[in-house]
């Protein structure tokens, strides 16, 4: 489990924005699955993997919802 915690703190941390840090998460950042959990439909283990998830914003989190993020059209 401490193989999988450090993986995913990594994993985090190469993500991180301009004034990102472990100690202000849920205050300047949230968690944010890239593929986002309701489109699932038969394998919602595979995006809940740690792979499927990124920092970002708060606020830009809370106005994606269940987006994929991808220009009008695509």
């Amino acid at each position: 489990m401490k193989n999988l915690a450090s993986r995913l703190k990594n994993h985090l941390t190469s993500q991180f924005h301009s004034g990102m840090s472990l100690m202000n998460y849920g205050v300047l950042w949230n968690l944010d699955h890239t593929i986002p959990v309701s489109f699932a439909k038969d394998n919602l283990k595979a995006l809940c993997h740690y792979s499927n998830i990124q920092p970002m914003l708060v606020a830009e989190n809370s106005s994606k919802c269940a987006d994929l993020g991808l220009p009008k059209g695509m």
